[in-house]
């Protein structure tokens, strides 16, 4: 696909000067909403700089951005060479509503890459059209997502490779990929052997299954960056990295993915690679002090004081990532159980309410879990009865929790207390879904029997 004839022709395009003459290359740069606090899934921030990069390279391309999700005006689309899209994923992927109109775009042989989390899109129609646009995509159940150094072996040969050396960063790097079949018309740009640490969890959508155990057992290699070609000469690539922002600071990285861009836009990659600076400001964002002051969760300042109970912040600090909540419940005749954020922004806050139960006077218990709750709401994925909100088994320091629900800040959840009800015990805990990732957790837990003002983004939930 890439051949020794075509790589030379470019270096003469280049070094005779015809393409400062060419027509600069249209790409279009959108950003899913950020999710994760100050240190990851930076989507606005990433794809700020990634522009930026691009528009100072003296390259023939022009970069545009669009942040905060899919734009309302499709008009947008017209006459862009590639389109970039680094958001969240699975059901909430900015895409899956809009599959047969992005076609549209497709159609036109316009490029597409994908960075992280947005590789990710359900199986079926979203999976299928990935599989045709970028090659490849995470299917749950038959890929990963762990954080692990990955160790790269890079292949120099097509352009998106150019003046990449190997190198070794920490990252969710997502693996086991489903690709088309035979790598027909894919081509690995990144690649590394996962370690058998990587394997630690238990199976799960995300986290294990006896295919990618098997195939890291076998040391394989799990390729992490790669390009595709499609029959109407489109291109495309995907990449699993991007979790953590400071990462983009890693040269060989950040000109890889420059170099994809370029050459899904169908521009010319120089001999050594898109070269960039290192961005400027690659420190976890955090909260200004004003902000946090005035900042209101579902259980802010001013709410916390008619809480029947308010932990303390909960963090990597604390024991077991776990504490004690027993509360007296009196008259009360309902419940509201709320996580939020600590206040310095929900990167990485997944939680439970681990063994949450009522009793009554004699001692005898009601589990939460077997009882049905009048709403929910979660602010990532969802309130899941004995998963965390990703749909992973409950885990807190690696230990798993049979009984819980699984929560991300900021988190609502309303039961009717039963009648007989005198008290209210339960754990609060850190789920590992967060704390792996190596963000930051920080979450604090309150009981009120008087609805608390809530401040979360997701819908209720029926159960």
């Amino acid at each position: 696909m890439y051949t020794k004839i075509g790589k030379w022709f470019s270096m003469a395009i280049l070094a005779f000067g015809v393409s400062a003459f060419a027509e600069d290359k249209n790409i279009l740069l959108i950003a899913g909403s950020d999710s994760h606090g100050g240190c990851c899934h930076e989507h606005s921030r990433g794809v700020t700089m990634l522009a930026k990069a691009l528009n100072s390279s003296g390259l023939s391309v022009e970069a545009t951005i669009h942040t905060g999700g899919w734009p309302e005006d499709e008009a947008i689309f017209d006459g862009v060479d590639a389109v970039v899209i680094y958001c969240d994923g699975g059901k909430r992927h900015v895409v899956n509503p809009h599959l047969e109109s992005f076609q549209k775009v497709m159609d036109r042989g316009v490029g597409l890459g994908c960075l992280h989390y947005g590789v990710e899109v359900p199986k079926g129609p979203s999976g299928d059209k990935f599989l045709d646009w970028i090659g490849g995509y995470f299917e749950t159940d038959w890929s990963v997502n762990p954080h692990w150094t990955a160790d790269m072996t890079v292949n120099n040969d097509p352009p998106a490779g150019y003046g990449v050396k190997p190198f070794a960063v920490n990252d969710e790097w997502y693996f086991h990929m489903r690709f088309r079949k035979g790598m027909r018309d894919v081509t690995p740009i990144f690649s590394a052997v996962a370690p058998p640490e990587t394997m630690k969890r238990r199976d799960g959508a995300h986290s294990g299954n006896p295919h990618v155990r098997k195939s890291v057992a076998a040391k394989e290699q799990q390729h992490l960056l790669w390009v595709a070609t499609r029959e109407n000469e489109g291109r495309g690539f995907g990449c699993t990295g991007g979790h953590f922002h400071k990462n983009w600071g890693e040269e060989n990285f950040r000109k890889a993915i420059l170099n994809s861009i370029v050459w899904i836009a169908k521009g010319d990659v120089p001999e050594t690679g898109v070269a960039s600076e290192k961005p400027e400001d690659l420190s976890d964002r955090a909260l200004p002090s004003k902000a946090l002051k005035k900042k209101k969760n579902s259980a802010g300042t001013a709410e916390a004081k008619h809480a029947l109970f308010a932990s303390k912040q909960i963090n990597k600090n604390t024991p077991n990532h776990m504490i004690e909540i027993d509360v007296p419940l009196k008259d009360s005749k309902n419940l509201w159980l709320v996580c939020n954020d600590a206040g310095d922004g929900h990167g990485c806050d997944w939680a439970s309410w681990v063994n949450p139960r009522f009793v009554d006077a004699a001692g005898k218990e009601t589990l939460l879990t077997d009882l049905k709750w009048v709403r929910a709401q979660s602010g990532f994925g969802k309130v899941s009865l004995n998963k965390n909100s990703g749909g992973q088994p409950l885990m807190a320091m690696g230990n798993p929790i049979e009984n819980g629900i699984g929560v991300h800040a900021n988190s609502t959840i309303h039961y009717a207390v039963p009648a007989t009800a005198t008290r209210f015990m339960a754990h609060g805990a850190l789920d590992n879904g967060g704390t792996d990732q190596g963000c930051g957790s920080t979450v604090q837990f309150f009981v009120f029997d008087k609805e608390p003002k809530e401040s979360v983004s997701n819908p209720v939930l029926k159960q």
